[in-house]
């Protein structure tokens, strides 16, 4: 599974919102796409603001205001250089449309998550597949009728999963 077409054939498929085999719509896909695309602007949250009009280079979770070239970071100085952690996310506004990239740190790579197209990769890391398909079975079974008390658990479930997964981890431990 590598597109965002597979994703969304995933998650109609695990909760039914289509049979096996079947075909969905044009419609029904064009409402997983938007689904996707609502879960990922959710999901990625939690920036850290910055302006800048010079040649730049990028550092984790910054959402970066510009009129010139950003950098997407490939080594992260943190008193040791390593590769962007899984999840790290990078936006970039250039005359007022947000680029919005994603490390996959199975790929030891930036994808782009803002404006997605079936075509387009998934952006989260291939072990959290079956878990974004779950949370975007969520929602996306809302469109086509009320989910089961257990399908609803399931999603929301699978979300908070994502949306830990994606976070940068303060070191910091609350009982």
């Amino acid at each position: 599974m590598e597109t965002v077409r597979d994703l969304i054939l995933l998650a109609g498929k695990k909760w039914r919102v289509f049979a096996s085999g079947e075909t969905p719509s044009a419609d029904e896909i064009a409402d997983g796409l938007q689904s996707l695309q609502s879960l990922v602007d959710e999901i990625y949250v939690g920036w850290t603001d910055v302006d800048e009009d010079a040649a730049y280079e990028a550092r984790e979770d910054e959402r970066i205001s510009t009129t010139s070239t950003v950098t997407l970071p490939t080594l992260v100085d943190d008193g040791g250089e390593r590769r962007p952690r899984s999840g790290a996310k990078v936006m970039v506004i250039t005359s007022g449309v947000p680029v919005l990239s994603v490390y996959r740190g199975d790929k030891a790579g930036w994808v782009t998550a803002s404006s997605l197209t079936l075509d387009s990769e998934i952006p989260f890391d291939a072990q959290l597949h079956n878990t974004a398909a779950d949370a975007l079975a969520g929602r996306y079974c809302e469109t086509f009728g009320e989910p089961t008390s257990r399908q609803l658990r399931m999603g929301q479930r699978a979300l908070g999963i994502l949306s830990l997964a994606t976070r940068k981890q303060t070191g910091e431990t609350y009982y």
